[in-house]
């Protein structure tokens, strides 16, 4: 992550037609507009007499438009009444206000003054989010110290923010950024997130068990780290499930179930999985045989600037599988995928170049990628007739 976006805030999430602010479950009587109506005047005149908590679901209602003509500014007003008062709540919420620009010019500087006045009073979203401005540098300098410092406070909290807390924690020891480097305590804080549900730890834990990073490798604690991910929806986990399947690693192989956890990460939009998926189709491997639905695939992730996969639509269009011949499309998109190193690619641009398929031909240009070809992966070196005949 480069960089903070105040997206772990359940007070104030954005929606496509503003923030939404739900810290606070609604009521059964919320469900009639009269009634709704009824809740945000009595929210008024107790505002209006100062009380900090009305202030703020008075906020939330000029947020939302419920019971009240929906006017962000005026939530901002009432808002940063609640936040002057000290409401932490009222205080987080404001922070997101001055980072998003919502009802108030966007100040980086004064989200993070409004978040550390919440975190002070232990507010554990808070915490979090300070933690990480100054991990990234997001409205303050960079101090990895003082972020260990928030992040620790936060992951020690028993609110649902302290698992991810937890995994920011452990990754940091693992690399000892602001912590002296620490492999077992980054562990024990990796393995407490895993515990405590956060997928991304599920997902981290399950590829150090297949890699044998800091455990000893054991690739059936992988599978069933990347399964708890998996079932949680997380689109890396998924494919990483899938990828236990296909190759039979943790689990009996079954191309099937590879297939359709490729797909799921794959309709959340991975490239990885996009790809891979796309292969699965093309080989008919737990799927159907489909060329065209396997080029569909990986032009999703070539358009990702998925390597491997933009070199795999090249092929496509060279021969007109699963789409038209194009051998001007062949090249366009061998060329992006050796622009950024992939040595397959760097070969068959090589080939076009010798044999003018969608370039004018150039054997010193041929030359010149073949060497780049050679460079990277010298055992691909001269395969441009198996990879293209």
């Amino acid at each position: 992550m480069s960089r903070i976006l105040f997206w772990l805030i359940p007070v104030v999430v954005a929606s496509g037609s503003g923030i939404v602010f739900h810290l606070f479950p609604g009521k059964a009587c919320r469900e009639n507009a009269v009634c709704r109506q009824a809740e945000a005047s009595e929210w008024l005149r107790s505002a209006e007499k100062g009380d900090a908590r009305a202030q703020f679901e008075l906020g939330q209602d000029y947020a939302k438009g419920d019971g009240v003509e929906k006017d962000m500014e005026k939530s901002f007003f009432w808002i940063r009444q609640a936040a002057e008062q000290g409401y932490p709540a009222a205080q987080y919420s404001l922070a997101y206000c001055y980072r998003s620009g919502t009802g108030v010019p966007a100040d980086g500087t004064k989200a993070v003054e409004w978040c550390r006045k919440a975190a002070e009073q232990g507010d554990s979203q808070a915490q979090y989010t300070l933690g990480t401005c100054y991990l990234h540098g997001d409205g303050v300098s960079v101090d990895r110290a003082t972020a260990v410092e928030w992040l620790r406070k936060a992951a020690e909290g028993d609110h649902p923010v302290a698992a991810r807390a937890q995994y920011d924690l452990g990754s940091l020891y693992f690399r000892g950024w602001g912590v002296n480097k620490d492999a077992d305590e980054g562990m024990r804080w990796m393995v407490k997130s895993a515990n405590s549900g956060c997928a991304m730890a599920q997902d981290a834990l399950g590829l150090m068990y297949f890699t044998g990073d800091g455990v000893e490798r054991d690739f059936s604690k992988g599978f069933s780290w990347f399964l708890k991910a998996a079932e949680q929806g997380f689109a890396s986990a998924q494919h990483h499930l899938g990828y236990c399947y296909m190759t039979g690693k943790g689990v009996k192989r079954n191309g099937e179930q590879g297939a359709a956890w490729y797909l799921q990460a794959a309709e959340q939009g991975y490239a990885d999985a996009q790809g891979d998926f796309a292969l699965a189709c093309e080989k008919g491997d737990g799927v159907e045989k489909n060329m065209r639905k396997a080029a569909e695939w990986y032009r999703r992730a070539a358009e990702q600037g998925h390597a491997s996969s933009q070199n795999s639509l090249g092929l496509c269009f060279l021969h007109g599988k699963g789409v038209p011949r194009d051998q001007g499309e062949a090249f366009k998109w061998f060329l992006k995928a050796a622009e950024q190193g992939d040595p397959l690619a760097c070969n068959n641009v090589a080939f076009c170049y010798f044999m003018g398929y969608g370039v004018e031909g150039d054997d010193e240009k041929g030359r010149a990628w073949a060497r780049k070809a050679e460079e990277r992966a010298p055992a691909v070196s001269g395969a441009s007739g198996c990879e293209l005949d």
